[in-house]
């Protein structure tokens, strides 16, 4: 069986290549499920532009700055 977590990424990727939400929403949507995990955030960095880098205080907070919103 496949992790609560898993399941939302893959569920969000899904979204994104449909076209139903765009690059942004993506991110929003990432940090709140990675919130917490600055691992998991710095992974998911690898996939981003450098501009649209997630900092490690925003895997904290799960507060975005409002470039990325």
């Amino acid at each position: 069986m496949m992790p609560l977590w898993l399941s939302a990424f893959l569920q969000i990727m899904r979204e994104f290549k449909a076209n139903t939400i765009d690059a942004n929403g993506v991110i929003v949507r990432v940090v709140q499920l990675f919130k917490g995990h600055k691992t998991l955030i710095q992974g998911f960095n690898a996939f981003l532009p450098r501009t649209h880098h997630i900092e490690p205080a925003v895997a904290e907070t799960g507060v975005l700055p409002p470039h990325l919103m």
